[in-house]
């Protein structure tokens, strides 16, 4: 993230990964984030699907955890 700030992918993953560590507040601040530098690029995204199905599914599953927020 640091070497290619323009790329939206690791600002996903970041927000996932967090939302799976259960640091709940820091990934939905990281989705947040995310979602608002990148909005056109997710949109893009989501609706092409890219890699492995399984794959996705893991990000996306995540991602869920990080918009739920803090329990």
């Amino acid at each position: 993230m640091l070497r290619r700030p323009q790329f939206f992918s690791p600002h996903l993953y970041s927000a996932a990964a967090l939302a799976y560590l259960g640091r709940t507040r820091e990934a939905r601040a990281a989705l947040e984030s995310a979602q608002a530098r990148f909005a056109e690029q997710i949109e893009r995204r989501r609706t092409g699907p890219v890699g492995r199905p399984e794959d996705w599914a893991i990000k996306a599953e995540g991602l869920r955890l990080a918009a739920a927020g803090p329990e």
